[in-house]
C-alpha cells in the first residue's frame, strides 16, 4: 500500500485546463517553485524522474505543486546502460516543457 498526501485539485494538467487563465503571475510562479523544489530534492537524493509532465504533478487547495508518478524514476548510479537518460541534465528539458505549459496561461 502506498499512502500519499491528499491533493484536492488532482493533476496540474487537468487543473490548468479547468481554470484556464484564472491565475496571477505570482500564483503561477509559486506553482513552478514547488515543481522545481521537488525536482531539486530528487536530484539531491540521487534520482532522476524521467517522466516529468503536468499530468504527473499534483496540486492541492493552496496551489502547492508536488511531483508524483515515480514509475520511471531511476537512481543515478544503478543502471550504467541507461546513463544517457539518468543524468541530471536530462530532467531539465521536461521541466522547461512544464514551465511553458504553466506560463502560457499568462
Amino acid at each position: 500500500m502506498i499512502v500519499t498526501e491528499y491533493m484536492e485539485n488532482g493533476s496540474l494538467d487537468s487543473f490548468l485546463r479547468k481554470h484556464d487563465a484564472q491565475f496571477t503571475v505570482i500564483q503561477l510562479v509559486g506553482m513552478l517553485r514547488g515543481i522545481a523544489s521537488g525536482m531539486k530534492y530528487l536530484s539531491d537524493m540521487g534520482y532522476v524522474h524521467r517522466d516529468l509532465a503536468a499530468r504527473n504533478i499534483l496540486i492541492n487547495s493552496n496551489l502547492v505543486c508536488k511531483v508524483s508518478d515515480f514509475g520511471l524514476s531511476r537512481v543515478l548510479e544503478d543502471d550504467p546502460e541507461a546513463a544517457y537518460t539518468t543524468r541530471v541534465s536530462f530532467s531539465i528539458y521536461p521541466f522547461k516543457i512544464t514551465l511553458f505549459v504553466v506560463i502560457k496561461l499568462v
